[in-house]
């Protein structure tokens, strides 16, 4: 027990303990939590040690059959981590053995031993997939959460395999783990796409199909879990039946995203900019939620802002437009410079808004870093192409600072603003090609 334990702490610590495969297949035990530690080991060792293990098969294939569910649940996870054909018909029978085991426990083990089996070569995914269809109908909801995520990942077209099991799976989905409810709330969604008559579904007054009614119903309590691929999976599918009903709950439930990592914030922040687009309403009050951390990576950085965008008003434009300047003295020039492109998205969206987002756009111009200024000047070309009319005053104000730009690309901007509105600054266009003519043969590409 004691060496065991060892070279499992060796195992998980990064080391290689492929050498003392030999000892451990021929350990013969009848406790069951060294037997425990002896599979466990085999699972993530028994690709480098095939001929080994191929001599200890007997006893392996014996524990298939042991009176402790959890020594056949284990043996049959270790003997399909086994990368090895010539027992793939030892393999089969184990399987199909386990399929219609009495304990929950093997049963589910069965469920996750399927996807291993469909890597190998030699194995007819017809009978793999008849085993898939018999574990969905399972009375355990422990058993049919890996067995919906089987069939998504096996066989994502067999989604008649449901048609039994459809509105059980929704008064029970809380019963199914965790880790497997993000891939049963996606098959669900896809089920209620494919087979439920969509004539009800997103028409006013609230009328939906009563079968597709009773999958939203039941998957609203679950926005109160702890993980953020639950809360993204019930906000999809809120969002992809127009389910307005629970669209603020929902959306509010992705507002933990600040508490998680930053792979995880990204695709709940993408969650919740479509819920912006929809109903910008819901987070106005949470509107510094999304202002910019020290730490947070581009990609998120650029979600935030994107929302930003989108909830920018006369009630709340002054802290926004701060804050995005705050932004663009930002260390990451990617950041700094998506600042400046928001700025110009909130003009271009809201019309009201656009004289105080165009003064802080000419603002920025005038500074000497690089990238904020070619930026700010690209922004601006933006707006003016869009309404010359409405900003003639910022073609006016480019001309005259144009003496005071020392960056190449914003300069270069500047005179593509002067050149194609010269007809409505007549003299100040004159003036500065008459400058520009002097220092001509000086000036960068």
């Amino acid at each position: 027990m004691e060496g065991m334990k060892t070279i499992i702490a060796m195992l998980l610590s990064g080391k290689n303990v492929s050498d003392y495969m030999p000892d451990v297949v021929n350990i013969v035990t009848e406790n069951i939590h060294l037997k425990r530690l002896i599979y466990y080991f085999l699972i993530y060792t028994c690709e480098s040690g095939s001929s080994e293990i191929l001599m200890s098969i007997n006893s392996f294939h014996k524990d298939l059959t042991d009176g402790s569910a959890l020594i056949r649940a284990s043996a049959l996870r270790a003997i399909s981590s086994m990368r090895i054909e010539e027992i793939l018909p030892i393999l089969l029978i184990s399987i199909q053995r386990a399929v219609n085991d009495f304990s929950i426990y093997v049963r589910k083990a069965a469920c996750l031993t399927l996807l291993k089996l469909s890597e190998m070569e030699d194995v007819d995914n017809d009978t793999l997939i008849a085993m898939v269809q018999k574990l969905i109908a399972d009375n355990s909801m422990i058993v049919v959460g890996p067995a919906i995520h089987v069939m998504s990942e096996l066989c994502p077209d067999r989604l008649d395999f449901l048609h039994a099991s459809f509105r059980r799976i929704c008064r029970e989905i809380e019963n199914v783990e965790m880790l497997y409810l993000p891939s049963v709330i996606d098959v669900l969604m896809q089920y209620a796409r494919a087979h439920l008559d969509q004539g009800f579904v997103g028409l006013g007054g609230g009328r939906y199909n009563p079968d597709l009614k009773l999958l939203l119903a039941s998957v609203f309590p679950l926005l109160h879990c702890s993980s953020p691929a639950v809360k993204v999976s019930i906000a999809t599918l809120y969002l992809n039946f127009n389910f307005e009903e629970s669209w603020t709950e929902a959306a509010k439930a992705l507002l933990s995203f600040k508490d998680e990592y930053d792979e995880l914030a990204y695709v709940m922040l993408a969650t919740i900019l479509e819920f912006v687009k929809r109903r910008p309403a819901v987070f106005h009050p949470f509107l510094t939620y999304f202002y910019i951390g020290g730490k947070d990576s581009f990609s998120v950085a650029r979600y935030k802002m994107d929302i930003i965008s989108y909830l920018a008003s006369d009630m709340n434009i002054i802290s926004v437009i701060k804050e995005l300047m705050a932004v663009t003295r930002n260390s990451n020039s990617k950041i700094a410079s998506h600042a400046i492109t928001t700025i110009g998205l909130i003009a271009l969206r809201d019309a009201t808004l656009s004289d105080i987002c165009a003064k802080n756009l000419i603002i920025l111009l005038r500074t000497k870093v690089d990238y904020v200024a070619a930026e700010s000047i690209v922004v601006l070309r933006k707006l003016i192409t869009k309404d010359p009319v409405k900003y003639s005053k910022v073609i006016t104000h480019c001309a005259k600072i144009s003496d005071s730009l020392t960056v190449p690309r914003a300069l270069a901007s500047s005179i593509w603003i002067i050149g194609h509105y010269c007809d409505k600054i007549p003299t100040l266009a004159v003036e500065n090609f008459r400058k520009l003519v002097l220092g001509f043969r000086e000036v960068e590409d």
